[in-house]
């Protein structure tokens, strides 16, 4: 799922979509860290998913992140678009009244990586432990679409990344 932030707003990618099925609180566990990430940026944040609402809330109550969102856009509200489609992006954008170019987006797949950059958002990619993620998915490495390259949501690596995030103001 991806989240963003709008200078004061974020779009989130923290659960990946094939985490999202029954027994989920049998293998998604809360980290404290990214919370306290979470808690520190002052932006007002949004989850952006191609997965349904309904799978996407119960996995931020299992990663124990519920409580910091203004609301979860998944595939019911995106439909009958979806990400990487621009449609999906303005759609979103539309909805929370927010610029593209006054968002950052949170993600783990190059492909929406490279579609929010070329509409003007700030990017942040999220690695996975997989090598050859986002390989499949064409456009060079991720360090051509992203502002910030992390591999865990967590204080330390985003503030070394892109420490201005944590001094936007709230629009």
């Amino acid at each position: 799922m991806p989240w963003m932030a709008c200078h004061g707003n974020l779009l989130a990618c923290l659960v990946p979509v094939d985490a999202m099925r029954e027994d989920e609180d049998k293998f998604l566990k809360p980290d404290p860290r990214v919370r306290e990430c979470l808690e520190a940026l002052p932006q007002k944040k949004w989850i952006l998913t191609n997965t349904r609402e309904k799978h996407a809330k119960k996995a931020l109550t299992c990663l124990g992140l519920n409580g910091l969102w203004e609301e979860v856009l998944g595939a019911d509200f995106m439909d009958p678009a979806c990400k990487p489609e621009e449609a999906a992006f303005v759609k979103v954008l539309d909805h929370i009244g927010a610029k593209a170019e006054d968002c950052v987006l949170f993600e783990d797949s190059l492909r929406n990586t490279r579609q929010a950059k070329s509409m003007g958002m700030m990017t942040v990619f999220i690695e996975g432990t997989d090598p050859e993620q986002g390989e499949g998915e064409g456009g060079g490495p991720a360090a051509e679409v992203s502002d910030g390259i992390i591999s865990h949501v967590v204080t330390s690596q985003l503030k070394a990344a892109l420490p201005s995030l944590f001094e936007l103001e709230q629009v």
